[in-house]
């Protein structure tokens, strides 16, 4: 009878291994958006809409300048629960600016966030903002002080390339949702950035992307590698690595340039074949990219910057935001390879 007994539970232990084998043995699944290659739209530059308690968004842009200068910005909005009310902001890195580094956060109340559909544009702040009909015209804009240092970048783009995204741009993490679209492949850029009323004429090339999850960054993946080849024709991705709970199918895709036009790069692994120690981290100094369509090799040689992005806070504070993110991004941006050309990258990990 025992035996019989035993034989009577088979039927539920085969289904929760038919269960289990369904979603990669216990972990959750990641989906890629359905589609191909397309433009992006003023729609998929807007602020997407969600009901979350911890959504965040971010437009990112990267700058490689004359005189060795490199700039990240960002404009955000983000929902952050619990332990705070919504807001918008900007955060700014000017690195080798007269080969000093300056970095910026400022936050704003989420009433501040304002998308204008006449102009394309998002307003931060009446000082912060960027503005302009994609792929015709875009500019970027900021003035302000803070700790008693005066901030100004206001550069004008050029030669825009047309955004692309891989479908609708969604990817799936179990239920939640992460965005991704590149709207400015490359373009040129010209302008002035000032500190402290010291102004340089600066000129160079320029990248920003779009992003949105629909819950916590630090909970859904563990590490980012954003690149871009800074030489020849266009080569560049975003690509994320799941945290340990979701099956590990990489997020994010590639754009490669092939005879004037941009090709998508679907990635389906991650391989690191070295890595360093930085910042108590163990950061990925050559890696592997594997595409469907080929295998992208980006070897990490110099960071000119290496950035918490908890930078602005301390002690406490600093302790009861890491606990309810859980983990302290840590950015590394630099100059690298990627296979035999130049690129730019602004890498993170989760600490």
């Amino acid at each position: 009878m025992k035996n019989y007994k035993s034989l009577s539970v088979l039927p539920l232990f085969v289904g929760a291994l038919l269960l289990l084998s369904s979603t990669t043995w216990g972990k959750k699944s990641v989906t890629s958006p359905s589609g191909s290659l397309r433009n992006t739209q003023y729609s998929d530059l807007k602020d997407h809409p969600s009901k979350s308690k911890t959504y965040n968004e971010f437009w990112t842009y990267q700058f490689l300048l004359n005189n060795n200068m490199t700039v990240h910005f960002n404009y955000s909005r983000a929902n952050l629960g619990r332990i705070k009310d919504p807001v918008c902001g900007t955060d700014l890195s000017i690195i080798n600016f007269k080969k000093k580094t300056y970095t910026l956060a400022r936050e704003y109340p989420k009433s501040n966030f304002q998308f204008t559909d006449s102009e394309e544009r998002l307003n931060i702040h009446k000082n912060i903002w960027f503005s302009g009909k994609l792929p015709e015209s875009h500019r970027v804009f900021l003035h302000t002080t803070k700790k008693g240092i005066e901030y100004l970048v206001d550069l004008s783009f050029t030669d825009i390339q047309v955004g692309k995204t891989w479908g609708d741009g969604i990817f799936k993490l179990g239920s939640e949702k992460i965005g991704i679209y590149v709207h400015i492949p490359r373009a040129k850029v010209k302008g002035f950035i000032a500190i402290n009323g010291d102004s340089l004429a600066v000129e160079g090339t320029a990248y920003m992307d779009h992003t949105f999850q629909t819950k916590m960054g630090t909970k859904l993946v563990k590490n980012g590698y954003r690149y871009m080849s800074t030489t020849g024709p266009i080569e560049l991705g975003y690509i994320l690595q799941p945290q340990k709970k979701y099956s590990q199918k990489p997020v994010g895709f590639g754009l490669q340039e092939v005879e004037g036009k941009l090709q998508l790069l679907t990635p389906t692994a991650i391989k690191i074949n070295k890595q360093a120690k930085a910042k108590k981290l163990k950061v990925a100094t050559d890696l592997s990219l594997v595409y469907k369509e080929s295998t992208v090799n980006l070897k990490r040689s110099r960071d000119n910057q290496q950035l918490s992005i908890l930078n602005e806070f301390s002690g406490m504070t600093k302790w009861a935001v890491k606990r309810f993110m859980g983990g302290e991004v840590i950015y590394f941006r630099g100059q690298g390879m990627l296979n035999e050309k130049k690129m730019a990258y602004n890498f993170f990990g989760l600490k």
